[in-house]
This record gives structure tokens, C-alpha cells and sequence, in this order.
């Protein structure tokens, strides 16, 4: 009997600046985020195989997370992982998606802190 298993990569704490925010400061300026996503490859991907043609490149990835930073505007950080999400989930290789984002020290002058946001998100089924 053969086990079911599953191999994930992740990419952990990219810092990224990007043009998002409602406020007209948030507008003027890009802004520091970090970008964390875990990412469940489909079953073909194999990491026994020392060859990076046989599993899913991080640059790949990387390239596509900036490339989307750097489209555009984003009003919400909400708006930007859906969009990240959108974007990777084209690769055939991933499966299953989890992205994100924490937006530094933007609660204001009197308090400190981050906030960010998770969403995770998956292919849906061929029909």
C-alpha cells in the first residue's frame, strides 16, 4: 500500500516595498511589507531529484510576487494577496495556496505593532 504525502515550500519574511494604502501619505510613498506564503506542490513534484527542472523554482515565484507588487496601486493589502494568490496559483505546480502579508508599524503614532492578513486558497477542481 502506498502512504499519501504531500511537499510544500515556503517562502518566509521576503521584504517587499510596495505602493499600497487609502490615505493620500500612504499614496506619495511606498511602503515596507513582508510577504510569507506556503505553497502544497501537486503529487508529481518530487524532492528526491536533484534536478530544479523536477520541482518548483523559488525565483519563479519571487519574480511573480514582484512583478505584481510593482503593477500598481493597492488600496488594501486584502486586494494585493488576492491578486499574489491569483497570479501563483497559474503555475501548475502549486495546489493549494497560503499567503501572508504584515504591514509594519502602521497603527499610528502613539501605539506600535504589525497587522497583516492569511488567506489561504486552492485550484479548484477541473470539471
Amino acid at each position: 500500500m502506498m502512504s499519501q504525502s504531500k511537499n510544500y515550500i515556503f517562502i518566509e519574511g521576503l521584504e517587499v516595498n510596495a505602493s499600497v494604502g487609502i490615505y493620500d501619505h500612504e499614496k506619495l510613498a511606498h511602503q515596507s511589507l513582508i510577504v510569507s506564503l506556503e505553497a502544497e506542490c501537486l503529487q508529481e513534484i518530487i524532492f528526491t531529484k536533484d534536478d530544479i527542472n523536477e520541482t518548483l523554482n523559488y525565483e519563479k515565484i519571487v519574480t511573480i510576487i514582484h512583478t505584481t507588487i510593482e503593477k500598481q496601486h493597492y488600496n488594501l493589502i486584502e486586494t494585493l494577496a488576492e491578486t499574489i494568490a491569483a497570479n501563483l496559483l497559474q503555475i501548475n505546480e502549486i495546489n493549494t495556496l497560503t499567503i501572508e502579508i504584515k504591514k509594519p508599524s502602521v497603527l499610528g503614532s502613539n501605539s506600535k505593532g504589525i497587522l497583516g492578513i492569511k488567506i489561504k486558497r486552492e485550484k479548484l477542481a477541473a470539471s
